[in-house]
């Protein structure tokens, strides 16, 4: 089994400790099948005004108005050292499972039609995990939450397209504390979570 990750696990909550350091991407052992993991771009940012429209990353851009959302934070190396803390060969109970996370997205015009793999010569079971996009939003007197899209594939066998997959999951976040760390722990937490609502989807737990 390739294990990029220390296991976590969570039930309605997000686990609170993150990996000190990054964990190396490959190590090398046999699999039945495999997946392959790759973070989003940098984390953007959207908030809706009491008194204005919506505008995305309006904070970034000195809109007047418009609070920080740390987006910053989730940048894509963060993404990857938190998708790299999931045990998935515990979370799919297959055991077997060779795990790749990635350091960096997949070209940005990538979409659910591609039908071919995004690696070279690969094995006739093997899945795709990618976080599309990844934003921090809130509005105002409305809770502040951590968004994905997440896109799958899936193929079985050595020929034929993939079934393909789209979901949107979200994690609540706090960013009213003056403490950037306690900050920072509530958008990675909120990041988590919104996975973890991924992890229990009948798409990725099926085979």
């Amino acid at each position: 089994m390739v294990f990029v990750a220390a296991s976590a696990s969570w039930a309605q909550s997000p686990p609170v400790d993150q990996p000190s350091q990054r964990s190396s991407l490959e190590m090398t052992t046999s699999g039945p099948c495999s997946l392959h993991i790759w973070p989003g771009s940098d984390a953007r940012s959207s908030f809706t005004g009491w008194f204005h429209g919506g505008a995305v990353d309006g904070d970034k851009r000195g809109f007047k108005g418009y609070p920080r959302m740390y987006s910053e934070v989730l940048n894509t190396a963060a993404q990857s050292d938190l998708l790299q803390s999931v045990d998935w060969a515990e979370k799919r109970t297959m055991p077997g499972l060779t795990v790749v996370v990635h350091d960096a997205p997949p070209p940005p015009n990538d979409d659910l039609a591609r039908t071919t793999a995004l690696i070279s010569d690969r094995p006739d079971c093997y899945d795709e995990l990618i976080i599309r996009s990844v934003f921090v939003e809130g509005a105002a007197l409305s809770s502040k939450t951590v968004r994905l899209m997440v896109f799958a594939k899936r193929w079985r066998g050595a020929v034929g397209p993939p079934s393909t997959y789209s979901a949107m999951s979200t994690g609540k976040i706090v960013l009213a504390d003056k403490d950037p760390a306690v900050i920072e722990k509530s958008l990675k937490d909120g990041f988590m979570f919104a996975i973890g609502q991924y992890l229990r989807d009948e798409h990725f737990l099926r085979r």
